[in-house]
């Protein structure tokens, strides 16, 4: 596999994430900061991924801000769901 070291950046960026997730499970507001990191985290790995592939454009940084600002804020409704 071609960019098998930027993949496993990013499992091991994400695993990372939901063990500090865990870690703070006794305080919401300390997990959506986790939540919020790991959203610009996987956004800046996306564009640090393609930006070394030189194809980044518009429509990837698009793709890349919306997929985790809606996966962010589903996680953070979730948490702090009745």
């Amino acid at each position: 596999m071609k960019n098998l070291r930027d993949y496993l950046a990013l499992i091991a960026l994400l695993s990372l994430g939901l063990g500090i997730f865990w870690l703070f499970d006794y305080n919401r507001h300390l997990q959506v900061y986790v939540v919020v990191g790991l959203g610009v985290a996987h956004f800046l790995w996306g564009m640090i991924h393609h930006g070394l592939k030189k194809q980044l454009h518009w429509e990837i940084v698009a793709e890349y801000l919306f997929i985790s600002l809606i996966g962010s804020l589903a996680l953070i409704f979730l948490l702090f769901r009745a």
